[in-house]
């Protein structure tokens, strides 16, 4: 587990240095919050930093947005989620969400995850999943603590 406190000034290095690496040996990465915390803007740097060109937007009425792109040589898929409106597990499944995790050269990143904490478990998948917890630290606005595990 790591802890990392940071200023939102920081966000592109703290992407750089520490989440960029985690490609190579995690290909789900769950992003827990607070509303506020800055799921959205820390994924949208991490797309960015792979290497999306186009316009990033929040995926909260779309559930999932795709970007398809380059990257060291792979043709790969960028899949951002956000489940904020969907209620239950049953519901991302008949959506065939669960799809996305099983494709080649994929990797998700996904906001508001809880509900899939069941369907993670005793998975084969379990051990290609990224847990990131962002949240307000010390009432500063300008800062947060990020625990990656």
């Amino acid at each position: 587990m790591t802890k990392i406190i940071f200023k939102l000034s920081e966000l592109e290095t703290i992407v750089k240095k520490e989440i960029l690496p985690l490609l190579g040996k995690y290909k789900i990465f769950l992003f827990t919050g607070p509303l506020g915390a800055g799921k959205t803007t820390f994924i949208k740097n991490i797309l960015k930093e792979i290497g999306v060109n186009q316009v990033i937007t929040s995926p909260t009425f779309n559930y999932v947005n795709s970007y398809e792109i380059n990257y060291k040589k792979n043709n790969i898929n960028l899949n951002h989620f956000d489940l904020y409106r969907i209620n239950n597990l049953d519901s991302f499944l008949s959506l065939g969400f669960d799809e996305y995790f099983y494709k080649t050269n994929n990797f998700c990143f996904i906001e508001w995850p809880e509900i899939l904490e069941d369907f993670f478990i005793n998975n084969e998948l379990e051990t290609q999943i990224c847990r990131i917890e962002l949240s307000f630290y010390e009432n500063d606005f300008e800062k947060r603590l990020l625990i990656i595990s």
